[in-house]
């Protein structure tokens, strides 16, 4: 997977267990999901950002932290399904009981 040297920080970041908290967002344009850091974020395409599920999850099964992120990892799949208009953003606020910020 090809990515940019921002996505390669917070993907290796979150792989090597060296972050506590991560957070997940849509762009204001709602065609990008931001995956924040404490000291850093990046920007993925709904196809990037299904790519970095694919390689956490894989990182995660492998060291038996698959539970522990498991939310996180759906919470960012669906936040793709907005960006690829696969889902309104209102459908995943609702599930996932979050706000909408205009």
């Amino acid at each position: 997977m090809d990515q940019t040297d921002f996505q390669r920080r917070v993907t290796d970041a979150i792989m090597d267990r060296e972050v506590s908290e991560a957070t997940a967002q849509l762009s204001h344009s709602e065609n990008l999901v931001i995956i924040e850091l404490k000291d850093s974020d990046a920007a993925f395409t709904g196809t990037e950002a299904r790519q970095f599920v694919a390689a956490i999850e894989q990182a995660a099964w492998r060291n038996g932290w698959e539970e522990e992120i498991e939310d996180f990892l759906q919470y960012v799949r669906d936040l793709a399904d907005v960006v690829e208009n696969k889902r309104p953003i209102e459908d995943v606020a609702q599930e996932w009981d979050v706000e909408i910020k205009p």
